[in-house]
């Protein structure tokens, strides 16, 4: 009897054994099931969106691991288009047109003149309406239109500062007169002048305006200011005539005498050794000239539209992808003898 009441309490242990083992082992089942569950959800949590892109332009937006993957838009201060005007209206038009400081504006079509207001309101309108002009005029001469950009506006700023030698630049935007007090006097003593040339439909700002045309293209500053001086003294009538012979060009210099002077090396910086930039300039016009008295006028245009053609391009070769390709043939033996361009053969 002893015997098995013994047999029946290890056979009970066993059984219990059995079922801990067993419960244990469904646990265990359960939990790594749990974790791998777990780290398949994590997977998908753990991953930024496509894109975080709230359309708007004045919010950083980003995401990565220290945003715990979520999308973060940071304010862009300052940001032009946020309806806030935190610049002054040269920097950002849209916001502080109505804020203008030191500054007004007028505008027409697409063109905005902004004036310091020292200006008087004549001269701002002179700018406008010359700057009118020259579009459709540059348009029809280079047949190739303004950048994307200026097709909707075209800034025309006019400054007055303390500079002792004024000067004029364009970019993308359009141009900057910087002028001094002794040079807007001056500009109002031709008034007259100016006002009968904008009443014949003349463009009186050829230079600038070519440089805008091109601005977004990969022209070299010395073909580019060459181009805009080929724009002043080819397009319309000039009193000014630049001869280009083969060792150097001929006309009136910077010092008042005609004579001739040796081509500049245009792959050195204008007013190299002391020499005056005009003469650099019109170095660069004699290398449009010789596309011009070689292949043609239309060769120079082919050449000004191919440049179109790779606007934004900046890794394009002047030569090789532009002037070549349009001749058809290389021409940098002689341009690196005459102009001392390209700098590499």
């Amino acid at each position: 009897m002893r015997k098995l009441l013994l047999i029946l309490v290890l056979i009970g242990i066993l059984l219990v054994s059995g079922c801990v083992e067993q419960t244990n082992k469904l646990s265990s089942e359960k939990e790594n099931k749990g974790v791998i569950k777990g780290e398949i959800q994590k997977d998908v949590q753990l991953s930024c969106p496509d894109s975080c892109d709230d359309e708007d332009r004045c919010t950083m937006d980003y995401c990565f691991e220290y945003t715990n993957f979520q999308c973060r838009h940071d304010d862009i201060i300052p940001c032009c288009g946020n309806n806030v005007c935190e610049e002054d209206i040269i920097s950002c038009f849209d916001d502080c047109k109505d804020n203008g400081g030191d500054y007004n504006y007028i505008s027409e079509n697409n063109v905005v003149v902004i004036y310091n207001k020292k200006f008087s309101e004549e001269v701002a309108k002179d700018y406008l309406q010359d700057t009118l002009i020259c579009i459709p005029y540059l348009k029809d001469k280079l047949k190739i239109d303004l950048p994307e950009p200026l097709k909707t506006r075209f800034m025309f700023i006019l400054k007055l500062i303390d500079i002792e030698h004024p000067f004029s630049f364009a970019t993308s935007t359009g141009i900057t007169n910087l002028a001094n007090m002794k040079s807007y006097e001056n500009r109002l003593k031709k008034d007259d002048y100016f006002k009968e040339k904008i009443k014949e439909g003349v463009c009186l700002n050829l230079h600038e305006m070519t440089h805008v045309f091109v601005s977004m293209t990969p022209i070299p500053q010395w073909a580019n200011e060459g181009l805009a001086t080929y724009s002043e003294l080819e397009f319309q009538e000039n009193i000014l005539e630049i001869e280009c012979r083969e060792r150097g060009w001929y006309g009136l210099d910077f010092y008042g005498e005609y004579k001739e002077h040796p081509y500049s090396n245009l792959s050195m910086p204008r007013k190299q050794y002391g020499e005056p930039g005009i003469h650099w300039y019109y170095t660069g016009y004699c290398f449009w000239g010789y596309i011009k008295e070689k292949y043609g006028e239309d060769t120079v245009i082919k050449i000004v539209q191919e440049l179109k053609e790779n606007e934004n391009n900046y890794s394009a070769d002047f030569f090789k992808d532009i002037v070549n390709k349009v001749l058809n043939e290389d021409i940098t033996k002689i341009t690196k003898e005459r102009f001392g361009v390209p700098m590499k053969e």
